[in-house]
């Protein structure tokens, strides 16, 4: 069933599709901006957090700083015995000498 419309209720409705279609396209450019802003501030945050979290589990090879930082995924996936061997085999390549930022 086709409806019979006048041109004034046409254009009324074309002025007030277009109206809601130029605020979604507003409220996008808004947002997108204000995730561009804050994304860069939380990619500096979490490579502060890598590098923190490197130099101190690597440094000395220590399981307690990688348990200090995991997640409960990672705990109950993790055995004692399993960290021990992964962390006796790296301790034998010595301490960290050197550290370049990271990227990424």
């Amino acid at each position: 069933m086709l409806l019979c419309l006048g041109e004034n209720n046409m254009k009324k409705i074309l002025i007030i599709l277009g109206s809601i279609f130029a605020i979604l396209i507003l409220v996008g450019v808004i947002g997108f901006s204000v995730l561009a802003v804050k994304g860069t501030a939380l990619d500096e945050e979490s490579k502060q957090y890598a590098e923190d979290a490197i130099v101190s589990i690597i440094s000395g090879w220590d399981k307690q700083e990688i348990i200090k930082r995991a997640s409960p995924e990672f705990i109950a996936a993790a055995t004692e015995e399993g960290l021990d061997k992964v962390f006796g085999f790296y301790r034998k390549l010595g301490e960290l000498r050197e550290y370049k930022n990271c990227e990424g």
